[in-house]
Parts: structure tokens; C-alpha cells; sequence
């Protein structure tokens, strides 16, 4: 089978998809990347060959206004991110002649250059369903201009209805309320938990959040919230941070965290509710206090107290609220019973490895 791997820009969008690609590549077959130009050097370093395409530029979709209420977000992945990845594709599409298209869920270009080549495509979803399900469904009404340029018809294609998904979340954390039902997989084995005398703390807003001015004085906010408590910091700064500006005996700055050696020393995570970390937590059971920033954020926030597994917080809560939410998830041992039980789930759930037979199938190919 010849698997053609497409993302969008950001690694936040890239990771969910490793976990597959490589079962794709290790079941022995070939594997190919397409990515905006912006990310390829990061996709090579996981070892893919990856076909560049153009990243959106900063202009606004067509036939939008100021006033349009859809996310700004979706405005972007439903037009103009499409339109410049398009001509690249489909030159991919043209040269690789895939069997198949495992694409990150926003990034769209890859959906239509599939449907105007007449190849299966399934989307991985990188965040919580609703989120993801509120997205597409703002998203796939403005991809007119995108199937023009591919040959397509201006209206049609395929609806939300019709979608193949596959999520690394389990449904006891994030329940299908509605179309396209996902299939589940679990990467990873089972997480050892280290003991430790003192709780600590793992947090994280992601490297574009702490990359920005607010997201950086939020970080700031939250680790001088936290480093009075009784409790030890590890705080990820971004690979640009310098950890000698951060001062606190009990605070351990670092550029760059490795999750699977923090998480199971760690009694809660606050963290901005990106996918990634939020995922790795639930994983390693250990409960969550979210300060959700943007895009998904908001609903992941709001799955991760409906679930038990934390609390969900506004976005800039203040320092007295974070420390109450912490001293409270630490405090109540509820919410670590809940989260494991969530982790319990994961484990449970088909190695991502079984996934490839969904691909074949897919594929309309033997396994």
C-alpha cells in the first residue's frame, strides 16, 4: 500500500500522525509525507521522505467578512490554506499515486486532491470531537474554491456524515455525540508510576502559547502562582526560553520537556488543553487543571471536567484561582481515581498497530 501522510502546519498537527504513519512503514508499507514547506525539515527529522506544498498566506478567504461569526480558524483551513497547498499536492498525488490519504482533520487540501484522483482518505482527529466536529462543520462549506482549482465541481464533496476518523482518545474522555464516529487506537504501553516525596507539577502552554507576548506573562503568572505551594515545578519554557530567567528553588525551567520521563513522576498538569499534553496526561494518569487559550482549547477544558479527570479553567483565571484549582485537584483524590480509570481506558483500547488493517480495508486492498 502506498500511504500518503498530510498535514498542516505545526507539530501539534504533525504528532498525532506519527503514531500511525510508523505502524504504516513498520507492517512494511511505503510512505510518503506532504506538508507545507514551513514543516517539512521537521517531518524529514522523524526520518520521512516528505513532497512540500505552499502554506497559506496571511490574506483572508475569499468571500469572507469582517463580520463572518466561523472561526477564524476554520475560515483559514476551509479556503485559503487549501488553495496554496493544492498545485502541490496534486503534482504529489500525480508522481506518488497513493492507495490511500491519512490526513491531519484540517488539513483539506489533501481531501479534495483525493476526491479528484478518486483515493480513500481517512482523518486523524488531533483534539476532542466536538471541537474537531465544530470546526469541519464551519470548514467544509468554504472549500468551493479549493475544487475548482482541482477540477472539481464548486459544490459537493464529501460531508461530515461521510468522514472516516480514527482519535487516541477514548470515548470515556471524549464521547461521539454525533457523526463521524471515530475509531479508537492507543499508542505507547503501559506508564509506570515513579513515587516521589514531594507532588510535582508539570506545566505547559505549548510552544506557541508560551512563544507569544500573552502567553508568555501567563506562564510567568502561573509558575509565581505555583512555586508557593509545597510542591516542585517542572515548567516548559520553549525551545527559545532561557531556563537561568526563571528563579525559584523549586522551579526546574526547561526548553524542552520529555514528557514520558516527567509524566509519571507528576500528581497533576496544568497545561494550556492542547491534544498533545492533554493526551499524554490522561495516558499517565494524571489529572489535569486546563487554562484553555484558543481554537479547541475551550472544549477540551470542558471534557476534562465533565470526565472527572481535572478542572477546567477560563483563560486567564488569576493566580489566586489556578492555585485553588491545584491545591484542589492535588487535594481530592477523586480526580486522580477518575483520571486513572480514564487510563485504564486508553490502555485498553487497539495498539495503533491494528490500525493499518483499517488502512487496507480502506484501501480496498488485501492485508
Amino acid at each position: 500500500m502506498r500511504l500518503l501522510v498530510s498535514t498542516t502546519a505545526g507539530v501539534g498537527h504533525l504528532r498525532p500522525l506519527l503514531p500511525f504513519a510508523s505502524a504504516a512503514r513498520d507492517a512494511g508499507h511505503e510512505v510518503l509525507f506532504a506538508a507545507p514547506r514551513s514543516l517539512a525539515a521537521k517531518v524529514e527529522s522523524y526520518g520521512y521522505r516528505v513532497m512540500p506544498f505552499d502554506d497559506a498566506s496571511a490574506a483572508a478567504p475569499m468571500g469572507m467578512s469582517a463580520a463572518d461569526d466561523r472561526p477564524l480558524f476554520a475560515r483559514i483551513i476551509g479556503d485559503p490554506a487549501p488553495r496554496a497547498a493544492l498545485p502541490g499536492l496534486l503534482a504529489t498525488f500525480e508522481q506518488f499515486r497513493p492507495d490511500l490519504v491519512l490526513r491531519d482533520d484540517a488539513e483539506m487540501g489533501s481531501m479534495v486532491a483525493a476526491e479528484a484522483h478518486g483515493v480513500p482518505d481517512i482523518a486523524v482527529f488531533s483534539s476532542v470531537h466536538r471541537a474537531q466536529v465544530r470546526l469541519l462543520s464551519a470548514a467544509l462549506p468554504l472549500l468551493g474554491p479549493a475544487r475548482v482549482v482541482a477540477g472539481l465541481p464548486e459544490q459537493g464533496g464529501e460531508s461530515l456524515a461521510d468522514m472516516r476518523v480514527v482519535s487516541l482518545f477514548p470515548e470515556s474522555f471524549d464521547p461521539a455525540d454525533g457523526p463521524p464516529p471515530p475509531h479508537r487506537f492507543r499508542t505507547g504501553g503501559t506508564v509506570r508510576k515513579v513515587a516521589r516525596t514531594r507532588p510535582l507539577i508539570y506545566l505547559s502552554f505549548g510552544t506557541i502559547a508560551s512563544a507569544s507576548a500573552m502567553g508568555g506573562a501567563l506562564l510567568r503568572e502561573t509558575v509565581g502562582a505555583l512555586a508557593a505551594l509545597p510542591v516542585d515545578l517542572v515548567v516548559s519554557i520553549g525551545r527559545g526560553g532561557n531556563p537561568a530567567q526563571w528563579q525559584g528553588a523549586n522551579v526546574d525551567a526547561r526548553p524542552w520537556v520529555d514528557e514520558d520521563e516527567v509524566l509519571p513522576q507528576s500528581a497533576a498538569v496544568v497545561c494550556h488543553g492542547g491534544g498533545g499534553t492533554t493526551l499524554a496526561a490522561l495516558r499517565s494518569g494524571v489529572p489535569l487543571v486546563v487554562l484553555p487559550q484558543f481554537g479547541d482549547q475551550p472544549a477540551v477544558a470542558e471534557a476534562v471536567q465533565a470526565s472527572g479527570a481535572g478542572l477546567g479553567l477560563s483563560r486567564r483565571p488569576g493566580p489566586a484561582a489556578t492555585r485553588e484549582a491545584v491545591e484542589q485537584v492535588l487535594g481530592k483524590p477523586s480526580f486522580g481515581t477518575r483520571v486513572r480509570a480514564i487510563a485504564d481506558d486508553i490502555a485498553a483500547l487497539p495498539d495503533v498497530a491494528e490500525a493499518v488493517h483499517l488502512f487496507a480495508e480502506t484501501a480496498r486492498l488485501p492485508r
